[in-house]
C-alpha cells in the first residue's frame, strides 16, 4: 500500500510547489511559548513543527518533529509529516548534494522514506491532507482530481471522483487491471467509516495478490501481498469482523517478522474480549519485535495492570520510563500499579513525578493523581 501511494504520487506531482502551504491558526510565538510550558507533550511539538513549516523554517520543524516522535514513537501524523518535511527545501537538497553527491541524496531519501513508511505502519489509514502541504496533482479526469482531493483530506470529494473514474474504467478494461482505481476508492471509502466498501475493493486486490503469489515460481512474497493483508485485517478490526481480522494479522507475521503493529492489534483485540493470557503474549512479541520503542513496554504495562498482574506491570513500566524519560504515561501508571500492591510510598513518589512533569492537555490524569497524592498523605 504504501509503495502504491508513493508511485501513484511520483506520476502526478511536481516538486516544490509554489503555492502550496501548512496553514496555522496560531502564531509562532505562542506556539513556542507553549512548547516551553509542555515540553514533554508530543502534540505539542507537532503544532510547533507546523508553525515553523508554515514559516519555511524547515530545519526546526524537523527539529519539532523528532521531539514528538521521541516522545510518542507511536506519533503516525509525525511520521508522516517527517517524512515530507524537506520536500520543499531546495537549500536542504543543495547541502545534502554538496555533502555526498547523488549518493548522499539517495540515502537521504531513504531515510525519509522510512519515516513516511513507518506512518502507514503505524495507522494505514494516517490523515493524508499533510500531502497537500507537498503534492500537487495534475490531471483533469476523475482520477487526477481524485488524487488531489485525497491529499487535501477532502475525502468525501475523493471518494466520489474514484467512483466516477472506476465505473467509467470498469466498462472498458478488466477489474484486475485498475489497481489504482480499486487501492484509492477503497482508500476513499475507509476515510469515510465506509469500511464495507473499502473491503469489497481490498478484498479483490487481495484476492489477485495471492493468484499472482501462487502462480509465481519464485519463493518471494510480493510486498504489496502483505501490505494487502495488513489494511484488509485493519478494515475487517474496525468492522468488527475479529476472526478475520486476526486470521489475517497471523498471516502478515507469517511473511513479515518484524511487523511489530500486527502484534499490537491482536492484542488490542484480545484485551477489548478480555483474553488476558492472549494480549499480554502478543504485546510482548510486539516488544521482542521491536524493543526500542518504550510505548510498547508501557502497553504491556498497562495489559499487564489491567488482568491483575501488578508486579509485572510495575517492572514493565518502570522499563518504559528508564528507556523514555520524557513519557510521563508511565509514572501514572506505576502509581496506580503500586497502590495496588499497597506500596504506598513508590505510589506517593511516582504520582508526584507525574504532576510535575505532565503536559497540560493531562488534566484529567492530574486530578486523579493529586486526589491519589491527598490520600496517601
Amino acid at each position: 500500500m504504501k509503495a502504491l501511494l508513493g508511485a501513484i504520487l511520483t506520476l502526478f506531482v511536481t516538486i516544490p510547489v509554489a503555492g502550496q502551504s501548512v496553514r496555522v491558526v496560531e502564531s509562532l510565538d505562542t506556539l513556542q511559548a507553549r512548547a516551553r510550558a509542555d515540553s514533554n507533550d508530543a502534540a505539542v511539538h507537532y503544532n510547533l513543527a507546523m508553525g515553523f513549516w508554515s514559516k519555511k523554517r524547515y530545519d526546526d520543524a524537523e527539529h519539532s518533529l523528532r521531539q514528538a516522535i521521541a516522545i510518542e514513537p507511536q506519533f503516525a501524523d509525525a511520521y508522516l509529516a517527517l517524512g515530507i518535511v524537506h520536500n520543499w527545501d531546495a537549500d536542504y537538497w543543495k547541502r545534502i548534494r554538496r555533502q555526498g553527491g547523488d549518493t548522499l541524496i539517495a540515502q537521504t531519501n531513504k531515510q525519509w522514506g522510512h519515516y513516511y513508511r513507518q506512518a502507514f505502519l503505524l495507522d494505514p489509514l494516517v490523515d493524508l491532507k499533510m500531502l497537500g502541504a507537498t503534492y500537487k496533482i495534475y490531471g483533469e479526469n476523475h482520477f487526477s482530481r481524485g488524487l488531489e482531493d485525497l491529499v487535501e483530506g477532502r475525502y468525501d470529494k475523493a471518494f466520489d471522483h474514484f467512483d466516477n473514474q472506476l465505473k467509467h474504467d470498469r466498462d472498458r478494461h478488466p477489474l484486475d487491471s485498475l489497481e489504482g482505481d480499486l487501492w484509492f476508492h477503497g482508500l476513499a471509502a475507509a476515510h469515510l467509516n465506509r469500511y464495507d466498501v473499502a473491503v469489497e475493493d481490498y478484498g479483490f486486490l487481495l484476492d489477485r495478490a495471492r493468484k499472482q503469489s501462487e502462480s509465481d515460481s519464485s519463493d518471494q512474497i510480493p510486498l504489496e501481498l502483505n501490505d494487502y493483508r495488513y489494511m484488509m485485517a485493519v478494515l475487517q478490526q474496525r468492522l468488527g469482523k475479529n476472526d478475520a481480522a486476526m486470521q489475517l494479522y497471523q498471516e502478515v507475521l507469517e511473511n513479515d517478522l518484524g511487523n511489530y503493529m500486527a502484534h499490537v492489534q491482536l492484542a488490542r483485540m484480545f484485551e477489548a474480549a478480555q483474553q488476558w493470557d492472549r494480549a499480554i503474549a502478543e504485546r510482548r512479541r510486539a516488544v521482542e519485535t521491536n524493543p526500542d520503542d518504550a510505548s510498547l513496554l508501557l502497553d504491556l504495562g498497562i495489559t499487564l495492570g489491567r488482568a491483575g498482574q501488578f508486579e509485572p506491570a510495575m517492572e514493565s513500566l518502570a522499563q518504559a520510563r528508564d528507556l523514555n524519560p520524557r513519557d510521563c504515561r508511565a509514572l501514572f501508571w506505576m502509581g496506580t500499579a503500586a497502590l495496588q500492591l499497597n506500596q504506598r510510598d513508590h505510589a506517593r513518589e511516582a504520582f508526584a513525578q507525574f504532576v510535575a512533569m505532565a503536559p497540560s492537555r493531562y488534566e484529567r490524569q492530574i486530578t486523579l493523581a493529586r486526589q491519589r497524592l491527598t490520600e496517601l498523605q
